[in-house]
């Protein structure tokens, strides 16, 4: 599991599933890091700051910032299941943010995805569209794009959407506030390509416990507690 921590030494740490060893530091930020996903292989782990994007190379422990993506602010990277691609997300001129796909570690060409907003994405396991949280007259949706072409250049359908639900997932990463460079992990998307995990927001109620954001927890078999109807 990769993280990144405050503290000192501030940085982008990893650590096994199995405990066999101790947390041990990638490397060291100045500003938050916030992760996207690695690589197929295991070679990249790429990331965000708050201005730009970059990645880890496990091959020979670099870090490389992506200066060939030229935007004020460049966030929820995510790399295609080949590893070829990079979707991301950055504003433009009018300060509206969208969601671009460029060749992967690059330099080349930015495709624009969306046509309204566009923000944190995942890919389909099989390369066949690229999923992510936008906005259609305002309400806030999960959208799809159909990937046309890769080659010679980049390509995708107009955007559709997908389904309008009451999702923490699609607010707080359509709305600027803290979470407006956050990681890309808060939903994603099942390996048969079928299923999204996401966060549906609280109920009438319910009261969200500000210690569980504060903690690192993973769910062993999180299906079986599907199953059992929790």
């Amino acid at each position: 599991i990769a993280y990144f921590k405050f503290g000192d030494p501030q940085g982008v740490f990893i650590k096994p599933v199995d405990n066999s060893y101790s947390p041990k530091l990638l490397f060291e930020t100045v500003e938050p890091a916030f992760l996207g996903n690695w690589s197929n292989d295991g070679r990249y782990l790429v990331f965000s700051t708050a201005a730009d994007i970059g990645y880890f190379d496990f091959a020979d422990s670099s870090v490389t910032y992506l200066d060939y993506i030229n935007a004020e602010q460049e966030f929820f990277p995510m790399l295609s299941p080949d590893g070829k691609w990079l979707a991301y997300t950055s504003d433009d001129e009018a300060h509206n943010d969208h969601l671009y796909v460029v060749p992967f570690p690059g330099p080349g060409r930015a495709h624009r995805v969306s046509v309204e907003e566009g923000f944190a994405s995942v890919w389909a396991p099989d390369m066949s569209a690229i999923y992510f949280v936008g906005l259609d007259k305002k309400d806030i949706t999960l959208s799809q794009v159909d990937i046309i072409t890769t080659s010679p250049q980049f390509s995708t359908s107009p955007p559709s959407v997908l389904f309008y639900g009451d999702y923490t997932t699609l607010y707080t990463f359509a709305n600027p506030g803290r979470f407006k460079y956050g990681n890309s992990g808060v939903f994603d998307i099942h390996p048969d390509g079928n299923r999204f995990l996401m966060e549906q927001a609280a109920s009438d109620g319910e009261v969200e416990d500000a210690e569980l954001y504060r903690k690192l927890q993973v769910i062993v078999n999180w299906q079986g507690l599907l199953e059992g109807g929790i």
